[in-house]
């Protein structure tokens, strides 16, 4: 070997192991005619070196960097537990389930380690010993609806103390829809399912019995639900004759119904309480005083879309009170009546139903009978609690409260009413001063009464030729 190759050799040798250092040796060369074909050599050599160097540096690094991540994100096992305890896997196992086959000082060694290390227990894998995955699925109408955010309220505290999950998702008022969310949750394996509002039927019973899990409904919308599963819901009948009989008090007679058709079987029973009240009380029942809005959203804006829409017709039908569905219906009514310069509660009386918290926050606040909705949610979720247990299911029907707030109000400080020969009554203001009865509407001499005053008129026809005053 010439000394040339040899010492290019030893200087690249030297170059990776001391740097800029072949520099030096290189200027103390003796080969003359070869320096600068060897300088050029080096300098290609530490180029390439450098080059090298820099591209692999990020490389060595990203990989250490997925490795420590992959470390990181590596779930702690029993087995991981176990071998830094010392002991097995089944002692472990048994120590984190607080099995009384361990002894206590042993378990509270193992379950302070399982914590200082991290462990999250694997919930599949127990589910696939337990044969339970500690879920329930609840289904709703719509997320966005206010009262069911109470409703699961009361779900998951009860869910949550006896120790399970809970997963929503949202039927949209869709019979089809709510069924197609049932058989998933079947397919992820939840031991339980609540349903609220349900529209299920007898036609989906065959699908039901198909799918075994515990189901509860909550206020089904569903007319046979009482033959099908188990079921919590509140007394809309006695609800509806609660408010109605509020309103009878304050001395109203001409009382109208605001109704959903979107919720079936609640919107039928509120319609059967109202009109039960009214028996009782000797008011006769009026088809023009009840005005049922269709829709298939059951959404709250299609509820005040509803109450804006309808205040016409029971104005035409000369109605002093509304009750109204529920509250979002009502706060429809209220707006209308804020855009027509209709004072309430001095020119109608509204309620509500429901108790939703927006319902003290308008103005004026809402007389509205209150649903236990919290309630509701707690106690279909012990019905279940008792159904997976193997304990006997029972179905309950809770009792509405009245909330008495500043929308309505007695129909003496309201108006007198005046029967005129031609057997009409006008109802006009206590201190509107002199009025004559004219036809379908009342006049004062200088104008219409309806157009200068701006209160609406009510009717109702006695014996042809009655004439009475009267306040009310």
């Amino acid at each position: 070997m010439t000394p040339g190759i040899a010492s290019t050799r030893r200087l690249i040798q030297i170059h990776s192991i001391f740097g800029f250092q072949v520099v030096w040796q290189l200027e103390g060369h003796k080969i003359v005619k070869k320096k600068l074909l060897l300088t050029k050599l080096i300098t290609h050599v530490i180029f390439y070196a450098h080059v090298c160097i820099s591209r692999t540096d990020p490389i060595v690094s990203t990989v250490q960097r997925r490795k420590v991540g992959s470390l990181r994100r590596q779930e702690i096992s029993i087995e991981d537990i176990a071998r830094a305890a010392g002991v097995s896997h089944s002692t472990v196992s048994r120590a984190l389930r607080d099995s009384t086959l361990i002894s206590v000082d042993v378990r509270e060694r193992i379950q302070r380690l399982a914590r200082e290390m991290g462990y999250t227990p694997n919930a599949i894998a127990q589910s696939l010993q337990t044969r339970q995955t500690s879920m329930i699925g609840l289904v709703v109408t719509s997320i966005s609806d206010p009262f069911w955010g109470d409703v699961m309220k009361g779900v998951e505290e009860v869910a949550r103390e006896s120790g399970f999950s809970v997963i929503l998702s949202a039927s949209h008022n869709d019979p089809d829809q709510e069924m197609m969310v049932i058989e998933t949750f079947r397919r992820r394996r939840v031991d339980g399912i609540l349903v609220a509002a349900s529209r299920i039927t007898g036609n989906y019973k065959a699908r039901l019995d198909h799918i075994r899990i515990p189901t509860v409904l909550i206020n089904s919308q569903a007319e046979s639900e009482a033959g099908l599963l188990h079921w919590v819901s509140v007394d809309d009948r006695k609800g509806a004759q609660l408010a109605v009989e509020h309103l009878l008090r304050l001395g109203h007679r001409s009382i109208g119904y605001l109704g959903i058709s979107s919720r079936p079987r609640s919107n039928q029973q509120r319609l059967l309480g109202y009109q039960s009240a009214l028996a009782a009380a000797g008011v006769p029942f009026y088809e023009a005083r009840v005005v049922i809005t269709s829709g298939d959203e059951a959404s709250h804006e299609e509820d005040v879309a509803a109450g804006q829409a309808s205040l016409p017709r029971l104005l035409g039908a000369g109605v002093t009170a509304v009750f109204c569905y529920n509250d979002m219906t009502a706060v429809g009514v209220l707006m209308a009546c804020r855009e027509q310069g209709i004072a309430v509660p001095g020119e109608l009386s509204v309620t509500g139903y429901d108790d939703i918290r927006i319902a003290s926050y308008v103005t004026p606040p809402l007389t509205t009978v209150q649903q236990p909705k919290v309630q509701l949610g707690s106690l279909a979720t012990l019905v279940m609690m008792d159904l997976l247990n193997s304990r006997p299911g029972r179905n309950h029907l809770l009792e509405p409260t009245l909330m008495l707030r500043a929308s309505t109000a007695p129909l003496a400080a309201m108006a007198t009413l005046i029967s005129t020969a031609r057997g009409i009554v006008c109802a006009v203001p206590a201190n509107a001063g002199q009025y004559s009865g004219h036809g379908t509407s009342c006049f004062r001499k200088g104008g219409k009464y309806r157009e200068e005053i701006g209160l609406v008129v009510m009717t109702q026809r006695f014996e042809q030729g009655s004439r009475r005053s009267s306040n009310v």
